[in-house]
């Protein structure tokens, strides 16, 4: 297998997963990958001795898969109404931001991946303003993980140092949801791989935003959207997925603090990375339903 450029020249982490694992899984194959262009996340993980481990492990117990949750879920807890209340949900971002955009949320994620080259959505939400504590939790297939607290406050924009995307590239959809509900302007830059991802996720966070009332400047490798405070996000928009299952999560959240319900094209791809997503957003307080 010789990995051909991205439409951006970069060769993602999918690209390299999916080719590692036809090497484990002894496809008679050859790798070879031109590393000056490849994603800038990945040697965080050879450093780490895990060539062939790009995510999260599963381990096999009772019968089920047991998954470390990456960061994902932090969002949604930024955004969602509900007090006291301890998720499990394998895409943390998502939570963290429901909880911050929704007044009196309190809410807990346990078992969240806790891995330096995952983290940059925590500190670039913290910057914003965001409550958000951490303690350390049991070691996972390998991995650390950590309980994340996050209670409701009003975030404000930032600029969010290019050099950070590395850490947090998948979570730039569902940071643009923070931002929408911050007081102030965020400056995204550096977002140059977002564009060779399941989806061109940069062109399809600006859509989001857009569709639901959201000032946003799409730059070729940059997004600037300027917040609409706690109660301002009008909602009542459609975000054409394109197939994304972070694109179709984060435009469900931004409906959760929106004065109206927000509408996504297509759910079936968001079991592939978050199977209890509706039923974690339902235990928030969200109200999610088929459209007719």
């Amino acid at each position: 297998i010789e990995l051909a450029k991205a439409r951006s020249g970069i060769v993602t982490e999918e690209v390299l997963h999916a080719a590692l694992e036809a090497q484990r899984a002894e496809f008679d194959c050859h790798l070879r990958v031109n590393m000056e262009r490849i994603s800038s996340r990945w040697p965080a993980y050879t450093r780490s001795g895990r060539e062939l481990t790009l995510g999260a492990a599963p381990r096999r117990h009772a019968n089920r898969a047991r998954w470390i949750l990456p960061i994902t879920a932090l969002v949604v807890c930024v955004i969602c109404a509900g007090v006291g209340l301890a998720v499990r949900p394998p895409e943390s971002d998502d939570a963290m931001v429901a909880a911050l955009i929704v007044p009196g949320s309190d809410i807990t994620l346990t078992g969240v991946m806790d891995n330096p080259a995952r983290t940059g959505l925590i500190d670039t939400l913290r910057e914003m303003g965001a409550d958000i504590t951490l303690t350390p939790g049991p070691e996972m297939a390998g991995e650390k993980t950590m309980h994340i607290r996050v209670r409701h406050t009003q975030l404000r924009g930032i600029t969010v140092p290019a050099e950070r995307a590395p850490s947090m590239i998948d979570e730039y959809p569902v940071l643009c949801v923070a931002a929408a509900y911050a007081e102030g302007v965020t400056h995204m830059p550096g977002l140059e791989e977002l564009r060779a991802k399941e989806s061109d996720r940069l062109a399809g966070s600006a859509a989001l935003l857009r569709a639901n009332g959201v000032p946003v400047e799409e730059g070729e490798d940059s997004l600037v959207v300027t917040g609409m405070g706690v109660g301002g996000v009008p909602g009542g928009g459609e975000t054409l997925t394109h197939h994304d299952h972070r694109l179709a999560m984060s435009g469900l959240v931004i409906g959760l603090g929106a004065v109206s319900a927000a509408r996504v094209d297509d759910i079936a791809m968001i079991a592939t990375s978050y199977p209890d997503f509706f039923d974690d957003i339902a235990a928030l307080g969200g109200v999610l339903e088929p459209l007719p």
